[in-house]
């Protein structure tokens, strides 16, 4: 399906070019590891209908002898394309007998989002709707455009569930801004209930998101810009429970942040 309300505004472009240059460090990492097959995007940049915001949908193809390792939590197999602010272990969505990691990178710009599917090379298949980055083993392609069934999640440690609910809340913010500029109208915001648990299990108050008016851009704006204050104060409770959160994850989002303060004042 074609992207609606395509971003294509000049204040987004250094974040596009931001974007294209990670991936083009992605692609030559993965291509030089001996441990990968083939790789290619899905989503709207695979099907060539990507915006200036589009996130990196990639699938990796792992030789079988090496898939546990890569797909390891802790490996940084893409981690030198650039440096990374989060990358969290997703299984519920892995293709089957795959994993899935959302990673978030950080840029000059703000948060640039990488999803990515791995799978071993033997039961590889390319689908339609993609674009091949580099496939070593020559896979099999089909016209179809696979899909799968949600996997059962991992039952996680108390360490572990807030590793993943603040993870999961950077990763809502850009993922939350991206859809707002495509289309003002739509109802998305950042992760509050997983901002509001993480608050209940640090002995914090949450704060009220009040999203009265909610079309008027200042309103939304006025909710992330609230939303990022409550995750920031979080930030010293996390770590102090062993939480891993890299020092730039704020000011990425907060220059991601400016950049679409900008936008809304031009509206």
């Amino acid at each position: 399906m074609e992207l609606q309300g395509k971003v294509t505004d000049s204040l987004f472009e250094p974040h596009m070019q931001k974007r294209e240059r990670l991936l083009q460090g992605i692609t030559r990492l993965l291509e030089s590891d001996d441990r990968i097959a083939a790789a290619w995007l899905l989503g709207s940049l695979g099907r060539g209908e990507g915006d200036y915001l589009s996130d990196i949908d990639i699938f990796v193809v792992v030789l079988d002898a090496y898939f546990d390792a890569v797909a390891a939590p802790k490996d940084s197999f893409m981690g030198t394309a650039g440096s990374v602010l989060l990358k969290q272990s997703v299984p519920e969505v892995a293709p089957p007998g795959g994993a899935f990691f959302h990673m978030v990178y950080d840029s000059s710009t703000g948060p640039i989002i990488v999803d990515c599917y791995l799978q071993e090379s033997s039961v590889a298949i390319i689908p339609s709707q993609t674009t091949v980055l580099f496939d070593h083993p020559n896979l099999p392609h089909t016209e179809e455009q696979l899909s799968w069934p949600l996997q059962p999640g991992l039952e996680l440690t108390e360490l572990e569930l807030d590793q993943r609910d603040l993870n999961m809340c950077v990763y809502s913010i850009p993922h939350c801004i991206k859809y707002y500029v495509r289309n003002p109208w739509l109802e998305d915001t950042p992760d509050t209930d997983r901002i509001g648990r993480l608050c209940s299990r640090f002995g914090v108050a949450s704060p009220s998101f009040n999203l009265e008016s909610f079309e008027r851009p200042e309103v939304k704006l006025k909710y992330i810009r609230d939303f990022v204050d409550c995750l920031d104060s979080l930030l010293p409770h996390a770590r102090a429970r062993g939480v891993d959160v890299p020092k730039e994850t704020i000011p990425s989002i907060r220059r991601f942040l400016a950049v679409f303060e900008a936008f809304v004042d031009a509206q």
